[in-house]
């Protein structure tokens, strides 16, 4: 998770495994035989799946296991609607490639920009979901997951 997330995206280890203890929370690392492939972690709503985190181990990446990974979580939560967060598109930014990538990714796997974004320690997010939902629904998800605690994620805003 270090490797794929940018520092202020992670949460401590001790707390992602403390929410895991809860039924709507799932935290699954995925293997090849014997080989770490990567993990999922996300939160199950009655309609909803929030991923929270899906990284794949950088020595297996490009040969589909996140593909794998979500097709798993599909599978698991029997069509429910899946949304997540990205950093939103930006060309000028240092990690510009890997953003198109990661859109690439999920685009590849049915799940899109929804045109809308908010805005977290300034950095832009976009929302990303495999049916039509928008930013108060996913911040209501996060809440859940969070147990109430919420987020620091700000704005409503239609991606620009």
């Amino acid at each position: 998770m270090r490797e794929a997330f940018p520092p202020a995206e992670l949460a401590p280890m001790w707390l992602l495994n403390l929410f895991a203890h809860r039924k709507a929370v799932h935290f699954s690392a995925f293997f090849d035989h014997d080989q770490f492939c990567g993990l999922c972690y996300y939160f199950e709503s009655q309609n909803h799946v929030l991923i929270a985190f899906l990284a794949v181990n950088s020595q297996a990446r490009g040969h589909g296991y996140g593909s794998q990974i979500l097709d798993a979580v599909k599978h698991q939560t029997m069509g429910k609607t899946i949304v997540l967060s990205a950093e939103a598109r930006d060309a000028s930014a240092p990690n510009a490639l890997q953003r198109e990538k990661r859109f690439h990714f999920y685009q590849q796997n049915g799940i899109f920009e929804t045109g809308h974004s908010f805005k977290e320690g300034g950095v832009r997010y976009a929302l990303l979901a495999s049916r039509a939902t928008n930013v108060k629904t996913y911040h209501a998800l996060l809440r859940q997951l969070l147990l109430g605690l919420g987020s620091k994620r700000t704005g409503t805003s239609p991606a620009k």
